[in-house]
This record gives structure tokens, C-alpha cells and sequence, in this order.
């Protein structure tokens, strides 16, 4: 019994640290989705409280008493084949069109998307 005791602990360490790491990546996941600006002034306008309102860079914004928040509202490709296809950004549409490397014509399938 003294010889596992020392393995479970490791085990509890383990997992506290792997909780860590979980709640550390998703909060910097959601920092990278949502800019807060102070004021209603952005991209050199000033913006009426609770007005959305898209952004040339594919954002939806929004503006309170306080802030503005904005958020990406471009779905990104994560589950394709990544040494066959490629992933090209459209700015136009605020989306990613995955095509294959050598024949861009080719269009990849994709099985997971993030915000």
C-alpha cells in the first residue's frame, strides 16, 4: 500500500495540472475572440449604445455605456488534411474556403470548424 500511495499522488498532481492547462486555454481562447475597447468610438466612429455593427476585418461589434465588444465572426477550419489542403481566408465573405495544395480547384473536406 505505501508504494501506490506515492503514484496516486502524482495521479492527483497530474490532473490539477492538465485542469490548469484546460481552464488557462480556454480563457485565453476567449480573449482572443472578443476584443473590449472602452467608449462607443471605433475605426474612427463614434457608434450609438446598443448598435451592432460588422467591421471590415469580420468582427461584430457592439457598443454599451462603458464598451465596445467585438467578436470574430469567422469560422476557421481546424479538421482537414493540412499536408494535401490548404485553408484561404476571404475577406469579402468572412470565411475560409479549404482547397488542395497542388490543385487549387480542388476543394477539401473538412470535418470541425471553430469560432
Amino acid at each position: 500500500m505505501p508504494q501506490s500511495a506515492p503514484r496516486f499522488w502524482h495521479n492527483i498532481q497530474a490532473q490539477g495540472i492538465y485542469t490548469l492547462i484546460y481552464i488557462f486555454n480556454s480563457v485565453f481562447s476567449l480573449v482572443l475572440l472578443c476584443l473590449i475597447y472602452p467608449g462607443c468610438f471605433r475605426d474612427g466612429e463614434m457608434h450609438d449604445f446598443g448598435v451592432y455593427w460588422y467591421t471590415k476585418d469580420c468582427l461584430r461589434c457592439y457598443c454599451t455605456r462603458e464598451v465596445v465588444s467585438c467578436c470574430n465572426i469567422a469560422v476557421t477550419p481546424v479538421g482537414y488534411d493540412q499536408e494535401k489542403c490548404e485553408s484561404v481566408f476571404d475577406v469579402e465573405s468572412c470565411s475560409y474556403q479549404v482547397r488542395g495544395k497542388v490543385n487549387p480547384l480542388q476543394s477539401c473536406e473538412v470535418e470541425s470548424w471553430v469560432i
